[in-house]
């Protein structure tokens, strides 16, 4: 038998590694983040079972990231207190002009095919 199971992976501060939790659909509207939460996404793994024995694929339809927090530009980002160097010439070296400052005040660039939610 072969399955397709939906997973939601959720980026926090501060913790290594990331939370990967499975969910029923891969729906914006019915995601509910630990409070903090900096971004998540979707993928799917193919499950196929063999002589009752379950095996499961690599990460497949993996979604953009889905960041909480704030739409800044370059010019924003400049002023923003802290050392943002890194994001900037990231930027730059992409021709990107935006980038997301999350609740606990992070920056990141924000990539084609990425969304913002309101914190």
């Amino acid at each position: 038998m072969k399955i397709r199971q939906h997973f939601i992976e959720i980026f926090l501060p501060g913790i290594p590694g990331t939370q990967v939790s499975p969910v029923a659909a891969r729906s914006h509207d019915t995601v509910s983040l630990p409070a903090g939460a900096l971004a998540y996404r979707f993928f799917d793994r193919i499950v196929v079972t063999v002589d009752q024995i379950d095996y499961s694929s690599d990460r497949v339809d993996q979604s953009s990231l889905t960041y909480v927090g704030d739409i800044v530009t370059t010019e924003q980002v400049k002023r923003l207190p802290g050392d943002h160097s890194d994001v900037l010439a990231s930027l730059r070296a992409h021709g990107l002009t935006e980038a997301v400052l999350t609740p606990c005040e992070r920056v990141y660039v924000l990539r084609p095919g990425d969304r913002v939610v309101a914190r």
